[in-house]
């Protein structure tokens, strides 16, 4: 294809598609709207049952016409927002804002992330001046939680040999391969209790970490507050009787945490040391992450007293030290070759 790069038509579709909201899963509306841009320059389509757009224009002034090339981009995004944020993501576009050099957003993430593909894509589509073989623009959905998009979609009506896919973090760059990625799910046989006799509820909070995307700044050491909160937690069970009442933290499985809690009952002539333990630990964690911050709170008058008992309490707390967090090993070059487990969600 031969054209001059038209940044500002690309930036106007990527406004266009930031209004609509496109969260994995809840793909309709963006898929809407690539059906009505290809229904108005009559170009052929296909729309599945997932959600799935395929967009073929035919070539133009190209002197092979029997070659044809592939663009890919996916329709949603991650949908990640501040604590206090209010943002519906079902329901509300993106608010974006421009900052220096740079577009935001308010209180969420981007969306850059296939909206920039979705956006070049688009504006290749609608030129009428790119010389072109036939194009073949391929829209998948769920690309950032299971994937069923990719594997869903019926490409047997497709001719193209080669494919560019328009999923990459910077520009002006062609990458050959991709990193996999796998989600796992532990479930363990526990025990819950209901006596908390003479103890007292302690929240232990942990936020302030930076998180970051769950491949490209995997190597970025930012801290894992549920690792983070692991460590705690086995140092505590080893010298206090602890019983674990909940923990969670993270929100989306490709999304380095920022942040992670838990409550857990202890013995009340305890809290003190342990208090003062946490202190001691905290001025470790900082050392490491400046950022991070660590709470800890006596909870009073809760609606229900259940909680873990000892041996399950002990077997969650192994779990969650147990499974490997970031990068194994750096290549010569300082590339991450083997990413282990992340832990990005915890409920």
């Amino acid at each position: 294809m031969e054209s001059k790069y038209d940044i500002e038509n690309v930036l106007k579709y990527f406004y266009k598609i930031s209004e609509i909201p496109r969260m994995s899963g809840k793909e309709e509306k963006i898929a809407d709207y690539i059906v009505d841009f290809a229904k108005e320059r009559n170009f052929e389509y296909i729309r599945d049952e997932y959600n799935n757009v395929i967009i073929i224009k035919e070539a133009n002034k190209w002197e092979k016409k029997d070659e044809s090339i592939m663009l890919q981009s996916h329709l949603d995004m991650v949908c990640e927002k501040e604590e206090n944020s209010k943002h519906n993501f079902e329901t509300e576009g993106i608010d974006l804002y421009i900052e220096d050099d740079f577009i935001k957003a308010k209180g969420t993430t981007l969306g850059s992330d296939n909206g920039i593909g979705i956006a070049i894509i688009l504006s290749i589509l609608d030129s009428k001046t790119i010389k072109h073989p036939r194009i073949e623009a391929i829209f998948t959905v769920q690309e950032e939680t299971t994937m069923e998009g990719a594997k869903k979609i019926d490409l047997s009506m497709l001719h193209s040999k080669k494919m560019i896919s328009l999923d990459n973090m910077n520009e002006e760059e062609l990458w050959i391969g991709c990193a996999s990625a796998k989600i796992f799910e532990y479930t363990i046989k526990g025990n819950i209790e209901n006596n908390i006799n003479d103890k007292s509820l302690l929240k232990i909070e942990l936020r302030g970490f930076l998180g970051g995307h769950s491949g490209k700044d995997i190597s970025k050491k930012r801290g894992n507050p549920i690792e983070e909160m692991g460590k705690i937690l086995n140092i505590l069970d080893k010298k206090y009787n602890i019983l674990l009442k909940n923990i969670y933290g993270g929100r989306k499985v490709n999304v380095i945490p920022r942040e992670c809690c838990c409550e857990l009952y202890v013995e009340k002539k305890d809290i003190q040391k342990i208090k003062q333990d946490i202190k001691e630990l905290k001025k470790r964690m900082q050392s490491n992450f400046e950022s991070a911050e660590v709470l800890i709170n006596e909870l009073k008058d809760m609606e229900s007293n259940m909680h873990f008992d000892s041996k399950t309490t002990k077997e969650i707390i192994k779990i969650i030290n147990c499974i490997p967090n970031g990068v194994y090993y750096m290549d010569k070059y300082g590339n991450p070759l083997v990413r282990s487990v992340l832990i990005e969600s915890l409920k």
